[in-house]
């Protein structure tokens, strides 16, 4: 009797797990290759571009005021270094 009982389960138990695998999988195979890849992807995207819209522009206000006197003393040294750069590199060159 010991013996009889555990091979019942285990077969009753496997046509089930084969039988709730299979249909899942055919599901997801046409509709992620046909169908599920072309609509989750247009979806997905227009939703996180309209909530990032409204949160950029609160983040960004602040960092303007602080880019704006930081970029004047960029500017001015960029341009110098820059031409000091190139004439000794067009020396080297030739």
């Amino acid at each position: 009797i010991s013996k009889k009982n555990p091979p019942p389960p285990s077969k009753v138990q496997a046509p089930p797990a084969s039988e709730t695998l299979a249909p899942p999988v055919a599901k997801q195979e046409p509709r992620v290759d046909l169908k599920g890849q072309p609509p989750p992807a247009s979806k997905p995207k227009p939703l996180p571009i309209s909530k990032p819209n409204p949160v950029p522009p609160s983040k960004p206000q602040p960092p303007p005021v602080a880019e704006p006197q930081p970029a004047p003393a960029l500017n001015t040294q960029l341009p110098p270094t820059s031409e000091t750069l190139e004439p000794p590199v067009a020396k080297q060159e030739p």
